[in-house]
């Protein structure tokens, strides 16, 4: 048996192992030969061809894009131009610019200044100040007025707006407002927008009442009374259809009562007593008390007027 055992093991001893020899003469493994005859197992140092297809080789491409193994012939063949590129295009112009566009060089200008502004004006003169006018007159007067006719006698007024007719040009309120439409009454200066109520009661005012007065559209509440207040009242007051507050009593006005008081709509008292008014009440006037629930001893009392709403 033992016999036997042995004579199996030296057989089988004697077998050659079925995995090749690799470059190294190792049986299974993994070195190779490059291209380059060198036998190793790391292809990360395979050799590689230079720039003249020569494996292994020691050639190589300089700035100037020659290719040899010569370093003492290294861009001899090419120079850098003024952007620092070998072999490139860009120069330098007569402004010290540098790139390669030759459309964009500069030029003299008519003083022979590189890059200079100087132009020649109509008249042929360099940097000379003549400009042709609105007409193609060199050195001529003409301009083009604000509608845009040369020539013409349009003007901006001082509200901007352009036209030939000096009759209707802005002017200055009372503030200082080019266009603006605060008013003058009794010596004082008002703005729409900023006056609301207008209390000058006993203040020995004389004279009409203005018909500026209805510019005020934004007033709530006008007292007037106990003044000195003649002439009849004007019926630009039925513009201030915003007022609560009407009261004109213990004046001095005469005429009858202007049936534009009946756009008040939104009068609370109608005081009118006091002065000297005359004639019927007029129905608009009449339709304002009745919806209004105004009092009428605040209108009829130290007047000769004919109460007509009844």
């Amino acid at each position: 048996m033992i016999r036997r055992l042995t004579i199996l093991l030296l057989i089988w001893g004697c077998e050659e192992p079925t995995e090749p020899i690799d470059c190294a003469g190792v049986w299974g493994g993994f070195s190779y030969v490059d291209v380059c005859g060198i036998c190793d197992s790391d292809n990360a140092n395979d050799c590689v061809q230079d720039c003249a297809g020569v494996w292994g080789g020691f050639s190589y491409v300089d700035d100037c894009g020659g290719c040899d193994a010569n370093t003492t012939n290294d861009n001899t063949t090419c120079e850098q131009d003024c952007a620092g590129v070998w072999g490139g295009f860009s120069y330098v112009d007569d402004c010290g610019i540098c790139d390669s566009d030759n459309a964009n060089d500069c030029v003299q200008d008519c003083a022979a200044v590189w890059g200079g502004s100087a132009v020649e004006d109509c008249a042929g003169t360099c940097g000379g100040p003549a400009v042709e006018d609105c007409a193609g007159t060199c050195g001529g007067p003409a301009v083009e007025d604000c509608a845009g006719t040369c020539g013409g006698p349009a003007v901006e007024d001082n509200c901007n707006v352009c036209d030939a007719n000096p009759t209707n040009d802005c002017g200055q309120d009372c503030a200082g407002v080019w266009g603006g439409d605060a008013v003058t009454l009794w010596g004082n200066c008002y703005t729409i927008e900023g006056t609301t109520y207008l209390h000058l009661t006993s203040n020995q005012l004389i004279g009409e009442i203005p018909v500026e007065i209805g510019q005020l559209t934004n007033l709530n509440s006008l007292n007037l009374s106990g003044n000195q207040l003649t002439g009849e009242i004007p019926p630009e007051i039925g513009n201030l259809t915003d007022l609560y507050f009407l009261t004109i009593s213990a004046n001095q006005l005469t005429g009858s009562i202007p049936p534009e008081i009946g756009n008040l709509t939104n009068l609370y008292s109608l005081a009118l007593s006091s002065n000297q008014l005359t004639g019927e009440i007029p129905q608009e006037v009449c339709a304002l008390i009745e919806s209004n629930n105004l009092n009428m001893n605040a209108i009829l009392p130290g007047n000769n007027l004919i109460n007509t709403c009844d």
